[in-house]
């Protein structure tokens, strides 16, 4: 099961398997903020300072960082993924487990950032004792890119 609430201004997946397992998924920056295995309690850091606000990145759980790390590139500091809203594409259940499909394409913002077409998809699933993500960058444009 899926369900999405804005309770802090940003829109949410809360993502919940047949057994339990439980994972909360902003769609600001596709960020996964909470989650728990089945029968256990939660396993993910989430600072108390946490700001919920466009342009701030939220602090904790596990964030997109996308196109660079850190300031290893030209651009702001993890990259802008972390800082724009993703969509959702899809949910999928199972008796085993749960999952949500996110994704982000470039837009005339993000190519002035960065000037480049691509396609971000994250699949986050959980069940049982198991959280696992998985992220897909697809080069849209005619020119390369690292």
């Amino acid at each position: 099961m899926a369900t999405i609430n804005n309770e802090d201004g940003f829109e949410k997946i809360n993502l919940v398997s047949q057994d339990g397992a439980q994972a909360e998924i902003y769609l600001y920056g596709a960020q996964v903020t909470a989650w728990r295995p089945a029968g256990d309690i939660e396993q993910l850091f989430l600072s108390k300072k946490a700001v919920y606000k466009n342009g701030v990145a939220i602090r904790g759980g596990i964030p997109i960082c996308f196109p660079q790390f850190n300031n290893w590139g030209p651009i702001i500091k993890h990259g802008f993924a972390r800082i724009n809203q993703w969509q959702l594409t899809d949910v999928r259940k199972t008796d085993t487990y749960a999952q949500a499909e996110l994704s982000l394409e470039d837009t005339s913002e993000t190519r002035q950032i960065w000037p480049f077409a691509f396609h971000i998809k994250l699949i986050v699933t959980i069940g049982g004792p198991t959280l696992r993500t998985e992220l897909l960058v697809t080069n849209n444009d005619k020119n390369t890119f690292t």
